[in-house]
């Protein structure tokens, strides 16, 4: 199984190339990223397709050194998010049928 870095998934906007995605020690199961987002503390936050591994689909939280922080568990794919909100601090998720939305301890960083 091959993994993706995540230079190869979001292009000339990383610098710091870090081995993410693909196999991790939690699970043997393959996610592929869709949207993606970063947290005012450099954390990348990734809409998850785990295909027809129930329970895998919905956002992974990535460090800046590539660790799995955490996920929130969807019952259908992410497609894509956003931080919104007057604070920046709730993440919109958007998904095949459905949007979904969660207060966050996080801000999402500001653009510019």
């Amino acid at each position: 199984m091959t993994t993706t870095t995540l230079a190869q998934q979001i292009g000339d906007f990383v610098t710091n190339v870090t081995t993410a995605m693909g196999v991790t020690p939690e699970v043997a199961v393959t996610e592929t990223p869709d949207g993606i987002r970063v947290d005012v503390n450099g954390n990348l936050w990734c809409g998850a397709n785990a295909g027809r591994n129930l329970g895998y689909s919905g956002v992974t939280a990535w460090s800046p050194e590539g660790r799995l922080l955490g996920r929130i568990r969807l019952p259908e794919t992410c497609a894509n998010l956003a931080f919104g909100g007057p604070k920046r601090n709730r993440l919109f998720m958007t998904a095949a049928q459905s949007l979904y939305a969660v207060y966050m301890n996080t801000q999402g960083a500001s653009p510019g």
